[in-house]
């Protein structure tokens, strides 16, 4: 099985600054071997470890980790896809480092609308798909999903992952807009999205699988399982619960599954996307 999306970090004055200084619990050094052991005692074989800060130096000591840790089959970093003389630069260090399967970046950001579809970073999304590197984007509402389609339909060419099913409104036990937009992202053959982030996007509490159930299910309706892949979203969801729970209740909301439709979720999708070896 394939986890598709863990991060890594070390907190500090000018690193990570997202994460709320103090925060009980994300504001704590994490590694990748402190996770080892659940992977293992969940048969989970691979990760995908994903940016967590706009850095060059997150990405490189992503692939650092890499390198190192057999568990780790894949890192999906960060990129200046709206400088292109800056993109142009790290795209040709980074591009023949073998662990390198995606790129990320948060459409949440002030004008990242604005960037994403603008003129400057046509360019580097066609380098991207060129290398046959992914974007993974975070979305948080939905302004934000609906950039996401027009990259994916400007960009045929190039992979799209939506991270966290793209923030359905679990919390308020909402629907629309999310369930329109999402459908319409799941016309474009080249768009994925993951199951992960429920924890966090639920108020940060972990909630039971039939509150869980009626978002997934919709998202196996539109994508098929094909076209899903499993993500733990660890360390963030510990905010939510261990990754035990995360784990089980995820697995619990797709227990209806085939074994064919399992390994598309927790496998397949993910290792053809991000082409893992």
């Amino acid at each position: 099985m394939i986890d598709a999306h863990q991060h890594v970090w070390a907190p500090g004055p000018d690193r990570y600054t997202w994460i709320p200084r103090g925060h009980q619990v994300l504001d704590e050094v994490y590694t990748h071997r402190d996770l080892v052991t659940e992977l293992s005692q969940r048969g989970i074989q691979s990760t995908v470890l994903v940016q967590a800060e706009d850095s060059l130096d997150d990405t490189w000591e992503m692939l650092a980790v890499a390198a190192a840790e057999p568990t780790v089959g894949g890192v999906v970093g960060w990129l200046p896809l709206h400088e292109p003389r800056d993109f142009a630069a790290a795209v040709e260090e980074l591009s023949t480092n073998s662990w390198l399967v995606g790129i990320r970046h948060a459409t949440g950001q002030p004008g990242a609308r604005e960037w994403i579809l603008g003129h400057e970073s046509v360019r580097s999304l066609r380098e991207l798909a060129s290398l046959g590197l992914s974007l993974d984007l975070v979305t948080s509402d939905p302004i934000q999903l609906s950039a996401a389609i027009e990259v994916a339909t400007r960009h045929p060419e190039l992979h799209v992952v939506l991270d966290h099913l793209a923030s359905p409104p679990i919390e308020e036990q909402g629907w629309e807009p999310w369930a329109a937009l999402l459908r319409e992202a799941a016309k474009r053959p080249n768009v994925s999205a993951k199951v992960s982030g429920m924890c966090t996007s639920a108020g940060g509490g972990l909630r039971r699988p039939a509150e869980l159930l009626p978002y997934v299910s919709f998202a196996l309706e539109v994508f098929g399982a094909g076209r899903l892949m499993y993500g733990g979203d660890w360390p963030v969801a510990l905010v939510g619960g261990s990754y035990r729970e995360v784990f089980e209740t995820t697995t619990a909301v797709l227990s209806d599954l085939s074994d064919s439709e399992k390994d598309h979720v927790f496998h397949s999708t993910a290792a053809e996307v991000y082409g893992m070896r």
